[in-house]
């Protein structure tokens, strides 16, 4: 554990790397009824540090999951491995193109905000769970968050 600590910080920084209890045992839920809690949680603030985090847990053998805003009813965006936290302002960022047939969006972004930055185009962000207005966009496709429609 040592040995993997040392190397995902130096892949993200130390600052991005969490093993206090606090944050640990924020990390613990998601909005549904379970609780796992993780051993790590990473929190990268750019592409390069999810990168060099994903090789070296492959490298180590070490389960990972996604975590955005844990919007999750039913367990996915909670681990008692390593909780990688994609969200927050380093995780929002967009590009529309072709007029809003198309849309880069990072993870963090919510559906709502995609759908505000569509409007003006007359498209939509097809996903609408009930949880739209703090889902994020990473957990609407990582978890297929269809909702009603």
């Amino acid at each position: 554990m040592n040995d993997l600590l040392k190397e995902l910080s130096l892949a993200l920084g130390k600052e991005q790397v969490h093993t206090d209890d606090l944050t640990l045992i924020a990390s613990a839920a998601d909005a549904g009824c379970y609780r796992k809690i993780p051993k790590i949680v990473l929190k990268p603030q750019q592409e390069k540090q999810v990168i060099d985090s994903l090789k070296t847990l492959h490298k180590t053998g070490t389960p990972l999951t996604f975590r955005a805003a844990g919007t999750s009813l039913s367990g996915q965006s909670i681990s008692d491995s390593v909780l990688l936290q994609a969200r927050g302002h380093h995780w929002s960022s967009f590009e529309i193109l072709e007029e809003g047939r198309l849309i880069k969006a990072q993870p963090g972004i919510t559906g709502t905000r995609l759908n505000q930055l569509l409007a003006a185009t007359g498209m939509k962000f097809g996903p609408d769970p009930a949880s739209i207005n703090s889902a994020m966009v990473g957990g609407n496709i990582a978890n297929n968050a269809s909702g009603m429609s």
